[in-house]
This record gives C-alpha cells, structure tokens and sequence, in this order.
C-alpha cells in the first residue's frame, strides 16, 4: 500500500446550505437554473445536481444555481415563475412533482430530467435484479423496482429534454421516450480534485513506494456490486495461493464469496465512506478493480471508478464492454480482464506494481494526466455550457 496520508479531513458535505441561502443564490442572477431530487447523497445527487449547479455557477456569472430535495418541492413550486429550467435528478413521478413541471410551463420555463442509470423501463427490471442478486421468489423486491422504474420513467415522460451519464444511457433513454437527449458525463470537483492533488504529490515524492504488500482495491457503495466481484475472485484466489504480498482491500458494503476466503486475513474491510476520504483509500492501493457484468443496465454506467481512481494516479483493470472499460482504453491506464478469465490481466498488472520507480510510476502518470484531461471541471465545462445554455 502506498504511504499516504489517510488522517480524517475534517469532511462535512458541501451542498449542506440552508434551504433560504440555496434560495437566494438563485434569485441573485437573472438567468435561473434549479435541481431537484429525491434526498442528497454522495453518488447521483452529487454527480448530478450539486456538481452540475457548482459548474455553472463558477463559469457564468449571470447564472443563478441551486438544488432542492422532495421535501422542499412546496418552496420549489412557489419559485417556478423565476426559473429558466427545473432539472429533475432521478425522482420518481408524485402529483407534487407533477404540479411542479405544470407550474414551470405556465410560466414558460423549460424541464429537464436527468439520470445516471437505466431505472426507468420496467420491461428491463429482471435484467437489473438477476445482475443485482435478487432472488426470484424475493415478491417485496419485483414489487419495489418494478413500481420504482414505472414512476421513474413517468417522471421522464414530463420532460421537454434529458440528459444522460452516459452515450448508451442517452441512446436507451431516446429509445423509451423521443425527446432530445444530452450526454453529459460525470466530472470531478474541486474537493475530489483537491484531496487528489495532495494524495498523488505525496506517492509522486515517496516514488511510489509502498509498504511493503500490493493492495487490490475493490470500491463498492452497496451490496448491489456482490456478483460484480464475483468475476475476479477466483483469480484473486490463484494468484493470492502463490504470491504471499498481495492483499485485497474492500471498501463498502460489498462481501467476498468463494475461494478468495481462504486467504480472509489478507483481505482489509472499510466501512463506506464519503467522497473526499475515498479519494485517499483509491490513492493507497497499487491497483482499482472494476469488474462488472455484461449487460444492457451495467453498459450504461459511468467510468466514474476509472476517472477516481486516475485522479490519485492508481491504474485499473476492467470488464470489457463497459463504459469503464472504454476509459481504461482511452488513457492507456489500465487493463482488460476478460470476464471468463481475470488471471492473464491481473499477473500482468501485479508484475507492473512490483517495478515501482519505472513502468508503474510511468502508468500512474498517465492514469493522471489522462483523467485530469478528460474529467476535471475545465474539461466537461464546454460541454455542460452547450447543453444548459445553449453556448
């Protein structure tokens, strides 16, 4: 593991702004843009909402900007006469939120619904519980994300336009509902870019030294991700059989399965974190791992592990046929595992993280300056203007 400095940060969430200080950033410019959804978190909301509103805000001055969460839709539709657009981030449909889109069309503004994840068709449902690990006899589960996908796509169907993470998200959206359809993808913020920063000027000035074992890393929010592991473990096991160094660290909810459990002492657990703290776990390891299925939900992620993992300058090997997989690609930062076999990219990459001060200092480099080209505010920020403003 890399020696870095993962002391507390003293983190509190940045979009924690009283509902009439959110309110008046929005009054104080003329042209109004607002964010709604369901509650805040440290995933969609943030990727989708607050760092969209931070932006725009940052790059336009006469841009008004905030967001709002379910609980606030009263305050929200009180102000629908003063906005120019209403995004509404992956909330599912309510007569609120119905009242809401009427209010903004009344008052001639326009309303946009933005997601990060192919929940919105009902027809496609098996597909997400299959690759999720529900059973088939789970009733409350059908019952749930069938409703779930159901209200989310009549949400959708409010909407003038949308707005995807990602290019086979946008294409299956258009395809649910022929509206104009944005890709606009997932991009980091300056607390993300700020912790990186520091994280890789501390490898970059040790020269990448570690101590002493090579750490896998595994980043998984939830225990949706179980079978995603699942692909690698087995070549984690072969390769954990012969190489006493390699450790695998976990962070999440996530639980191994199968062989990889006899080398359970040489597996480190943490909790679920937030953002800015996962950024120093990501620039400890040697190595990111994205496994993920192959199918039409999985396709439609965001690289984000790729893109945070690069910022910290830790390489990643990937499932093939994914968005992550594409970036892997295009920095040439990383590897390829195929999903029947993960042992020929896995060796490959531990042979790498072993030459510390030559090819893997050389990889870590370009996992940076790749992701900081593609990922960073400055690089998104033309494109988001083109979708928002219409510049």
């Amino acid at each position: 593991m890399h020696l870095v400095d993962r002391a507390p940060v003293g983190y509190r969430d940045p979009w924690l702004l009283p509902l009439e200080e959110r309110i008046d950033r929005l009054r104080a410019r003329p042209h109004r843009i607002a964010w709604l959804m369901e509650a805040p978190d440290w995933g969609t909301f943030r990727y989708r909402a607050w760092n969209m509103a931070e932006l725009l805000a940052e790059r336009h001055p006469e841009v008004g900007t905030a967001w709002f969460y379910g609980d606030e839709i009263e305050r929200l539709a009180s102000l629908a006469p003063l906005l120019r657009t209403l995004v509404i981030v992956r909330s599912r449909y309510t007569w609120a939120i119905d009242d809401l889109v009427s209010r903004v069309h009344r008052h001639g503004g326009e309303v946009v619904f933005d997601i990060d994840d192919l929940i919105l068709d009902p027809a496609l449902i098996p597909v997400f519980l299959r690759t999720t690990g529900y059973g088939w006899d789970d009733e409350a589960a059908w019952t749930h994300w069938f409703g779930y996908a159901a209200r989310m796509q009549a949400t959708f169907r409010l909407a003038d336009r949308a707005i995807a993470s990602t290019e086979p998200l946008a294409a299956e959206m258009a395809r649910i509902h022929p509206v104009r359809v944005d890709h606009l993808p997932n991009h980091l913020d300056p607390p993300q870019l700020a912790i990186s920063e520091r994280v890789w000027r501390e490898k970059e000035s040790a020269r990448f030294a570690g101590d002493g074992a090579i750490h896998l890393g595994y980043f998984s929010g939830t225990r949706s991700h179980d079978r995603d592991l699942v692909l690698a473990t087995d070549a984690l096991a072969r390769l954990f059989d012969e190489m006493d160094d390699l450790r695998l660290l976990l962070v999440g909810d996530v639980e191994p399965t199968g062989p990889i459990l006899r080398h359970a002492g040489r597996i480190v657990r943490v909790p679920r974190t937030d953002f800015v703290h996962l950024q120093a776990w990501m620039g400890a390891v040697e190595l990111n791992l994205v496994p993920l299925q192959e199918d039409r939900f999985t396709v439609c992620k965001s690289p984000l592990k790729v893109f945070e993992a690069g910022a910290v300058g830790t390489p990643s090997i990937a499932s093939p046929g994914s968005t992550a997989a594409a970036e892997v690609v295009r920095s040439g930062a990383g590897w390829i595992a195929h999903s029947e076999d993960w042992e020929p990219a896995l060796r490959a990459a531990v042979a790498v993280a072993r030459d510390r001060e030559g090819a893997y200092a050389a990889i870590a480099r370009r996992a940076r300056e790749a992701t900081l080209a593609a990922w960073s505010p400055d690089a998104i920020g033309p494109l988001a203007d083109r979708i928002y403003l219409g510049g």
